[in-house]
């Protein structure tokens, strides 16, 4: 009996979910042969983990990004927004490594993180994910989805501009006489009804192609993952290694849950380990101290 472990309740926030299970106070016990993981390189596709990642991710970015209005300049009037869901491709036909491609992101990026600015068309880049894919064509172009208002006109040209510079450009201006191509497009992603699941399949998504077929074998094509040469994700400092917030269920949370319950305003849901509460902001079920402590998580 003296390895009887005491069991703890907690309670887990996530977007528009909560969720609820029993952990052992003291913790798992670590068998001996149990060896730490190793870090192994990028493998350039959406692995399995990969795409674990990135899913929480995805819900720790819509905790911190709450629906709010801002003053569009575009259309000269203010507008709900939660994300803006920006991509940028590339506009030469020859294929562009994707280690090429990624130092492009980043002076892009760097570019939005800048407190200052001449001209303040664009909000200051805070927290973000960004996805790598490749065209029907087979060239590469990025998804960024970020937290902050990106102003179309200032998108493309600091896009163009690292575009140019590079000589992604001089095929188009050789064909056009001109340096501005429709590189770019950005759309507000507030009108999406289901946005979590939205996000969650678009970014973590892993692409496939036919592979090569050995007319020798007898076999049909199959189909294999597409492989980067750099990473196929990335994201702002504050969601590297994000996990979602969870606290042990006090008893002024736990009767939130059962009264709302009885309203009628959570459902329920029975797995085998957890239970799932379906339930829109969840984080007001919270007690007084529980909900000081997701807002400093928040933060």
């Amino acid at each position: 009996m003296g390895n009887q472990k005491t069991w703890e309740t907690h309670f887990q926030i996530r977007y528009n979910q909560a969720l609820l299970y029993d952990l052992p106070k003291e913790g798992f016990d670590q068998p001996a042969w149990r060896k730490p993981p190793t870090r192994r390189g990028y493998s350039g596709e959406v692995t399995a983990s990969t795409a674990k990642r990135i899913r929480t991710a995805v819900d720790v970015l819509l905790q911190k990004s709450p629906h709010r209005y801002i003053f569009n300049p575009v259309t000269n009037r203010r507008q709900k927004f939660q994300l803006s869901f920006t991509t940028l491709t590339i506009s030469q036909s020859k294929e562009v490594p994707a280690s090429e491609g990624h130092e492009a992101l980043k002076m892009f990026l760097q570019h939005f993180k800048r407190p200052w600015r001449k001209k303040q068309l664009s909000e200051q880049i805070g927290s973000y994910i960004w996805k790598a894919e490749l065209q029907a064509r087979g060239q590469l172009h990025y998804h960024l989805t970020a937290n902050s208002f990106l102003h179309l006109a200032e998108i493309q040209r600091v896009w163009n501009g690292i575009q140019r510079r590079r000589g992604w450009l001089d095929e188009f201006h050789a064909k056009f006489g001109r340096w501005e191509p429709n590189s770019t497009d950005v759309h507000a992603v507030y009108k999406v009804k289901d946005i979590s699941r939205y996000l969650m399949k678009y970014v973590a998504k892993q692409e496939y192609r036919q592979a090569t077929t050995n007319p020798e074998a007898g076999f049909p094509a199959l189909l294999e993952p597409v492989r980067l040469d750099a990473k196929v994700w990335g994201c702002s400092e504050d969601l590297k290694g994000a996990k979602p917030f969870s606290c042990v269920l006090d008893k002024e949370t736990w009767e939130n849950i059962c009264n709302a319950h009885g309203n009628g305003a959570i459902k329920i849901r029975e797995k085998e380990r957890c239970r799932f509460l379906d339930v829109s902001g969840p984080e007001h079920l919270l007690s007084y101290s529980q909900s000081n402590l997701y807002q400093q998580w928040k933060s």
